[in-house]
């Protein structure tokens, strides 16, 4: 009994003198605290380890129901803290929070002057520019589409293109005007991008005759809008773009 009463009366000692020095523990019956660089103890209870040192006969489990961590499967940071019988174990800090992916789309509506001789001066080519953002939590990617339609051939073909320039080359953004008619970026805006996407690929290549003044790339642009629900009832773009319709 005597030696018991030293056992314990020297455990006493050992955890005063090291939390004199800011190491100790303290653990009680119903809680471990541990000090891991200064931080406060986790919310939801770490996963702990045993780990004997030379010094000491049988390491000891804290008091908590999960699975002991192991430093070399590389699953979890651990850090060696200090036991007041000898011992010690290795404290392993629940994972961070797996971060939330999200995405955000906006559109607009571009113009420039005609080029050719097909079409009367003065005329504008409109087309359809789209910006993507997604967001997985660990990477961001940007993603540009041009939308635009023109001549293939007798037919009137619609396109989209990755990147800040159409299929026809002189659908550039960098050189292009804004009309004016754009969806603003946000996350509900996406459905509009993916709209103007999907009205293209329902598009029948090859198979609708192309006519300069009223059947042509104008149409197929205000079509795409107003199949999107992005153009306003009424809305006609800036300058003169012969075939546009408007509903």
């Amino acid at each position: 009994m005597t030696r018991r009463i030293a056992s314990i009366a020297a455990s006493i000692a050992a955890c005063l003198f090291l939390s004199s020095v800011g190491l100790a523990q303290q653990p009680s019956h119903e809680e471990e605290t541990f000090r891991h660089t200064g931080t406060q103890k986790p919310t939801s209870s770490p996963v702990m380890t045993p780990v004997t040192t030379h010094n000491a006969s049988t390491p000891t489990y804290p008091n908590f129901n999960e699975s002991p961590c192991d430093p070399l499967a590389g699953d979890c940071t651990c850090y060696t803290e200090p036991n007041p019988d000898g011992g010690g174990w290795l404290y392993c800090p629940p994972p961070p929070p797996t971060p939330s992916p999200s995405i955000s789309c906006m559109a607009t509506l571009y113009t420039r002057p005609v080029q050719g001789t097909e079409w009367p001066a003065g005329a504008y080519h409109t087309f359809w520019y789209s910006f993507v953002v997604v967001n997985t939590g660990f990477t961001k990617s940007d993603i540009q589409i041009v939308t635009d339609g023109g001549p293939s051939g007798n037919y009137l073909d619609a396109w989209s293109t990755n990147g800040s320039k159409g299929h026809l080359q002189a659908d550039d953004i960098a050189t292009a005007t804004r009309t004016g008619l754009t969806v603003p970026k946000s996350e509900s805006a996406c459905e509009a991008v993916d709209g103007l996407s999907i009205f293209r690929f329902q598009w029948p290549q090859d198979t609708l005759t192309y006519k300069v003044l009223t059947f042509n790339s104008n149409t197929f642009s205000s079509l795409d809008g107003i199949a999107t629900g992005i153009t306003p009832h009424g809305w006609t773009p800036p300058g003169w773009t012969p075939g546009w319709v408007v509903w």
